[in-house]
């Protein structure tokens, strides 16, 4: 088979990471894998050498630039006819809608991977995805959770349009906490928090700063990472300043290598109930996070970390609990790292991919 996944880009975020680890994972199993961006990155390092990048234009897509959409789908189309591509796998919704436009025109049957709520965070909700054609022609939606799949059939996508699968993460293990926690100036005694993702609103950056502050008066030997950049960073700088933990929590900006700061620090934190995010953090260290329908799939309650209502004081409880607790700590953690590899390593889910697409291959011939 030969399968393009078209993403936004190479920048670091949580569906580039998706991306990128199924693009290498279709690679190393001996398909064709091609990976079609518009913005270039430090992701491109993650990539298997065998996937062949291709840049299809430059910058975001919009609808306000219909013009661009356009171009973008007959470019997809052109490309798709040249590398007679089986399958357009589809990650964002700018992507999905040119996606499937030149999947019509090159009747290349196309799969778009669903990372968030359709009705809640983007303009295709229940009413537009009966009005538009996008869904009647994608050959199937992949649900990184079953609460993604419930909305997903609640805003009308047929139940046998769906296919969910969690293991979509790959890790490296780069073992190198001790020259990590130098380069960053924290030594064997102190303790790390760190929260990873992109500066955007509704993922809980506002209550970090809050966070740090009740941290820090009980554990006075504490550092918050922030890995990560976007529009924010303005703001959350002076929110860290206003709470006078300009000492407690750094700000370390986008990092191609995630892990090496997950096994840096002692405990993750991600401090939103309504989003899903940091689910590769179990792999090395206890998660504390929003107790929301898609986090609740990902963390094991009280055993590789643990489920907090929003409130700047939960998350604060259970992070001085853990960082007072060596053992604890060490307990969720093996918990963690044994769920990630038997339910949302990409050496567990690969295989089932290459099913679904081998399936919906297998309907084009017939």
């Amino acid at each position: 088979m030969r399968i393009a996944h078209v993403c936004y880009g190479l920048n670091v975020g949580g569906i580039q990471r998706v991306a990128v680890n199924l693009a290498s994972a279709v690679a190393a199993a001996g398909h064709g894998s091609f990976y079609l961006y518009r913005v270039d990155g430090p992701m491109r390092q993650h990539l298997d050498s065998r996937v062949e990048p291709i840049r299809y234009g430059q910058g975001p897509l919009s609808y306000r630039n219909p013009l661009e959409m356009c171009k973008a789908a007959l470019g997809l189309a052109r490309l798709a006819r040249k590398h007679q591509w089986d399958i357009i796998h589809t990650y964002d919704v700018m992507s999905w809608c040119v996606g499937v436009v030149a999947g019509r025109m090159t009747r290349i049957p196309v799969v778009r991977t669903q990372p968030n709520f359709i009705r809640r965070y983007e303009r295709l909700n229940a009413r537009t995805l009966h009005i538009l054609p996008f869904m009647r022609w994608t050959s199937m939606f992949h649900a990184l959770q079953e609460a993604t799949a419930d909305d997903l059939v609640a805003a009308g996508v047929p139940p046998e349009k769906l296919f969910i699968e969690l293991g979509i993460i790959r890790v490296d293990y780069p073992n190198r906490r001790e020259q990590t926690r130098a380069i960053h100036g924290v030594t064997d005694s102190t303790k790390v928090v760190v929260s990873v993702g992109r500066l955007v609103a509704g993922k809980g950056w506002e209550l970090i700063p809050t966070i740090a502050a009740l941290v820090a008066s009980e554990v006075p030997e504490v550092k918050f990472w922030i890995v990560g950049d976007g529009p924010l960073r303005t703001d959350l700088e002076y929110l860290i300043s206003e709470a006078s933990v300009g000492g407690v929590v750094e700000l370390l900006g986008e990092q191609a290598c995630v892990e090496l700061f997950y096994e840096a620090a002692d405990v993750a934190l991600f401090p939103v109930a309504t989003h899903a995010g940091m689910a590769d953090a179990t792999a090395f260290v206890p998660l504390v996070s929003g107790n929301g329908l898609c986090q609740r799939e990902y963390l094991l309650q009280s055993k590789s970390g643990v489920l907090c209502e929003d409130g700047a004081e939960h998350y604060a409880t259970a992070l001085i609990q853990l960082l007072h607790d060596d053992d604890l700590r060490r307990e969720y953690a093996s918990a963690g790292q044994q769920d990630f590899r038997s339910r949302l390593s990409i050496e567990q889910g690969s295989g089932r991919f290459l099913d679904m697409y081998s399936g919906i291959v297998g309907r084009k011939v017939r």
